[in-house]
């Protein structure tokens, strides 16, 4: 998945036969970051492209889903590390 920029137009192209799970979230992260960038009166000129396929779709949403899943697997194990760390220094200053 890279995001390429055209002028004003930015196209999101997707090869998932050929990256990584692990690769695949790293670029949707350089993705994020480089539209949050951008200038609202840019964003609002963006011209999104849609896969005309369903079954290109289905698997964007697959890989949507599992992304989604981890993160919140990983929101989950933070708060059981920050609930860890509230008890220990309690523990300290008791």
């Amino acid at each position: 998945m890279t995001l390429n920029r055209s002028g004003t137009s930015y196209r999101l192209e997707w090869n998932s036969r050929s990256a990584s799970a692990e690769r695949m979230s790293h670029l949707i992260v350089i993705c994020i970051i480089k539209l949050m960038t951008l200038k609202p009166r840019d964003f609002l000129k963006l011209k999104v492209e849609i896969p005309a396929s369903l079954e290109e779709q289905k698997i964007i949403a697959d890989f949507l889903m599992k992304f989604d899943e981890t993160i919140d697997a990983e929101q989950k194990r933070i708060e059981k590390w920050k609930e860890l760390k509230k008890g220990l220094l309690q523990q300290m200053f008791v």
